[in-house]
């Protein structure tokens, strides 16, 4: 047993030293990323509420992909770009302050609207001293754009007292009509980003790659128009923008190919 643990960890050693010695920069410059990703809350909980019929639970991670293409400037210096997509759920209004209520306000109950985030980043890295740079421990340093929308389908949802709605199908039709005013236009906003990332050797030209991030997002308070009564005090996009800025921190890992 003793000499197969040791047969091992000499073979793992002379490996590691192996792909240390044969990948690297070598005069490469390009390199092409693409990693699975997702936001989670680190220090904020979402609310969970729940209904008979309509499971409500809000979950707190949102998962999705990043791809970026770089350029190396040295053998310390990277400069890149990067799309980054992820799925975010969100809870909508609870309340219907629409024109067919005759108490205002109704309690209204959805399941989880789906969104999408996307940002486009303006990145650049550093790598750590003695490092064959583009693999090794590097930080990284960005800024971007941001956009969420709100996916167009058919949501399920009810008003809990019936009663109090004098017109339960032209008030569906506003809530629904809202809904798709939000799927047509995307609130907007900037990111600014610091992660710590890592890539290890698999070949010449292919490295395992992984990172924790960290984001800062401020996300337009900028109300979108034509947004009808069912809306009023934009709840739905308040909740939009706290479930981005409150999910700020992230864990990707991926494959870089550097050529």
């Amino acid at each position: 047993m003793k000499r197969y643990f040791l047969f091992c960890l000499t073979f793992i050693l002379t490996a590691n030293l192996s792909a240390q010695t044969t990948t690297g920069f070598f005069g490469k410059r390009f390199l092409i990323e693409g990693s699975g990703s997702g936001y989670f809350a680190l220090f904020s909980k979402f609310d969970r509420y729940f209904d008979h019929s309509l499971d409500l639970a809000h979950d707190g991670f949102d998962p999705g992909f990043k791809a970026q293409v770089s350029y190396v400037i040295n053998d310390r210096f990277m400069l890149g770009f990067e799309l980054a997509q992820h799925a975010v759920n969100v809870v909508g209004p609870r309340w219907y302050r629409g024109n067919y209520n005759n108490v205002s306000p109704t309690f209204i109950v959805h399941e989880q609207l789906g969104t999408i985030a996307r940002d486009y980043n303006l990145k650049f890295e550093i790598g750590s001293q003695g490092n064959l740079f583009p693999s090794g421990l590097s930080h990284q340093f960005g800024v971007g754009y941001s956009t969420m929308r709100i996916v167009n389908k058919d949501y399920t949802y009810q008003f809990l007292l019936p009663q109090e709605v004098t017109n339960i199908q032209a008030a569906s039709a506003e809530v629904e009509a809202t809904i798709s005013e939000y799927a047509k236009n995307a609130i907007k906003g900037f990111n600014l980003f610091y992660e710590i990332h890592m890539r290890t050797p698999i070949t010449k030209w292919l490295l395992l790659s992984y990172g924790y991030r960290v984001n800062l997002f401020v996300m337009e308070r900028a109300y979108i128009n034509n947004v009808l009564s069912y809306d009023s005090g934009y709840p739905l996009q308040s909740a939009m923008r706290e479930r981005r800025m409150k999910n700020f921190s992230s864990a990707n890992i991926g494959l870089a190919f550097i050529f």
